[in-house]
């Protein structure tokens, strides 16, 4: 019971989250801490076929958690492919240039070929935390300390 009290139930509406053929019921309940339930969105209990007489249940957490941006290691990328890659993409294009819009023309198809060119031939990556887990961060681990 003192544990039910720290915690919030997460169920939204009255969807039966055990369904069998001659009864459905609203059996499951989510639990998540106070600090969590605050970060829950979007939960739901879906209709899609489980294999199982328990339904599936999908939320969002948001967080004010900035995003891991991916990034590519020009080290890594495979020169040789993105030389081929490049080669048919431009396919010896070199038209005469006798615009302003001739010119602005090539150097956007240039430009897109250099950069297909690169990301199908480079590898993107995210970065792995020191501490072992996407989600583990600094202020975590001054809090685990403290502890």
């Amino acid at each position: 019971m003192e544990y039910l009290i720290t915690t919030d139930i997460l169920n939204t509406g009255n969807s039966p989250t055990f369904v069998v053929p001659n009864r459905q019921e609203v059996i499951d309940i989510c639990l998540a801490s106070n600090d969590l339930a605050q970060e829950i969105i979007n939960w739901k209990v879906t209709d899609e076929e489980s294999l199982s007489d328990h339904r599936h249940i999908y939320f969002s957490i948001q967080s004010d958690r900035p995003q891991i941006p991916a990034w590519c290691n020009p080290r890594t990328t495979r020169w040789d492919s993105y030389k081929e890659d490049l080669r048919s993409r431009m396919g010896g294009r070199m038209t005469s240039l006798r615009t302003v819009e001739d010119v602005e023309r090539e150097i956007s198809v240039l430009q897109t070929s250099l950069v297909e060119s690169f990301t199908d031939n480079c590898k993107e990556r995210r970065k792995v935390s020191k501490w072992g887990a996407i989600w583990w961060h600094h202020e975590l681990e001054t809090l685990r300390k403290k502890m």
